[in-house]
């Protein structure tokens, strides 16, 4: 039996005890309720605003961007957003934030809060897939290719030499061969028997740089390629690395030229090192190849050719490279003049009304006056006064190979027409004059390019009076 002093003893300690939980429990509620955390709940606190980092935006079809929701406080319980797009032709933006540009032009993106729908917005701006500067650096006349240089800037250096038998162009994004065979092929086995090489290397047992996606280039990935202020090509690429053959040697593109024959697709685009570009050729014809691949992106993404039907695995309208064309391309503007919504260029609406033809000087001086003056309406062509004469790449991005093959041969201006143009489909007055001479003969020869067939060639700047088609914007 305890003692009095037992019992009393362990009385104490109980009313002790429940003195102590009487003070803590209270105390550890309140705790427990300012730390939400410590018990894994939710946390109260409310959204009080939200903004977009960052807040403008300027980005170039062919690529894409991450914006981010700063929601605030930065411990808000729901940071659950949504996200729209003001113009979704000119850019989309999906769920997590991530833009794409879709056609030049602006458009708002808006990020908007669950939590008490606070709201922000991005202004963005889409460049389009602008051709690249020509090369040409000096001008033979005001207004010409070597007195505005209008295009995307090279940068420097432009070729990178990869050590592994391919060299990178920073400019396209593109990987070339560095050593292109000196053989010669017909257009199926321009794929089937030197493309194969380069993805298996029979020589050495390995692919070529350890890659397996070598492919024949599109007639536009073959023309990056060309530097229109120098007279030597080869030397210019053997210059960065390349070993080109000398001579005027053609080259296959993967690129059917759909204009000719009977549109059985028994052509194809080719490019002559000097001369001639975008020539069509019959595919049984024996011709060189260089492989290229997809390595990075560029300062300047190519935009797709426009072929969609293909001929053999791997050509150009199987695989379809470059910047996808928006859905609706152009755009009427209802003034004489039509946007381009994948390169952002305004172009002459009606170049065929008048039927002008002149010198190559005549072209860029009373023609492009005339637009930027418009005597006979007394206001400049849709209210401009910056049309130029288009340089020869600028021209090219006119031209779509891909367009419905016609018995009269004129698809790719019939293809224009159905675009808004309004360009003349008569036999003499296809080929139109572009503001790049042709440096071999600089003083007497400027590049004209056939707006039907693409072909781009020497043409006399005083013996020749060709079309004009007048073109703005552009960086």
């Amino acid at each position: 039996m305890k003692s009095p002093a037992i019992k009393t003893r362990s009385a104490l300690r109980c009313v002790g005890f429940r003195l102590a939980l009487c003070i803590l429990v209270p105390l550890l509620v309140i705790v427990l309720a300012s730390c939400p955390n410590l018990t894994g709940g939710d946390s109260d606190e409310a959204v009080t605003g939200v903004s977009i980092d960052p807040a403008e935006l300027t980005i170039r079809l062919g690529t894409t961007r991450q914006l981010t929701a700063v929601i605030l406080p930065l411990d808000a319980s729901n940071k659950a957003v949504s996200w729209s797009s003001s113009d979704e032709t000119s850019a989309t933006v999906g769920s997590n934030g991530i833009v794409t540009p879709i056609g030049t032009g602006t458009a708002t993106i808006t990020v908007s809060t669950s939590d008490g729908g606070f709201t922000a917005a991005c202004e963005v701006t889409v460049i389009g897939a602008q051709p690249p500067k020509t090369g040409q650096t000096t001008s033979y006349a005001a207004g010409d290719d070597g007195a505005l240089q209008k295009g995307t800037a090279w940068p420097d250096p432009r070729f990178v030499d990869n050590g592994n038998g391919t060299i990178t162009d920073k400019l396209t994004g593109l990987m070339w061969e560095a050593e292109p065979d000196t053989g010669t092929y017909t257009w199926a086995n321009a794929f089937d028997v030197r493309i194969a090489a380069l993805n298996t290397n029979a020589d050495s047992g390995s692919p070529l740089g350890g890659h397996t996606d070598w492919r024949l280039p599109n007639y536009r990935e073959l023309l990056s390629l060309y530097n229109f202020g120098t007279d030597d090509l080869v030397t210019w690429l053997n210059g960065y690395g390349f070993t080109f053959p000398t001579g005027y040697s053609f080259w296959w593109s993967s690129t059917t030229a759909e204009y000719s024959g009977s549109g059985t697709g028994t052509q194809a685009l080719t490019m002559r090192i000097m001369g001639y570009i975008c020539e069509n050729a019959t595919k049984t014809s024996p011709y060189r190849v260089i492989g290229v691949r997809t390595a990075e992106t560029g300062v300047s993404p190519l935009p797709r050719t426009g072929q969609t039907e293909t001929y053999h695995a791997g050509d150009d309208g199987d695989l379809r490279m470059g910047v996808a064309w928006p859905d609706s391309r152009f755009v009427d503007n209802g003034n004489g003049t039509i946007t381009d919504k994948l390169t952002g260029f305004i172009w002459e609406q009606n170049p065929g009304t008048d039927n002008y033809q002149g010198s190559w000087v005549d072209s860029i001086i009373q023609r492009i006056a005339a637009l930027n003056t418009d005597a006979e309406s007394g206001s400049p062509l849709g209210a401009y006064t910056d049309w130029r004469l288009p340089n020869v790449l600028e021209l090219f991005t006119l031209y779509n190979p891909g367009s419905e093959y016609v018995a009269n041969g004129n698809q790719n201006l019939s293809w224009l027409n159905t675009q808004g143009f309004g360009v003349d489909m008569d036999a003499g007055l296809k080929t139109y004059w572009t503001s790049t001479s042709f440096v071999s003969n600089p003083s007497t020869g400027a590049w004209v390019t056939n707006l039907n067939t693409g072909g781009a060639y020497e043409g006399g700047k005083t013996a020749n009076t060709l079309k004009v088609i007048g073109v703005r914007g552009g960086q």
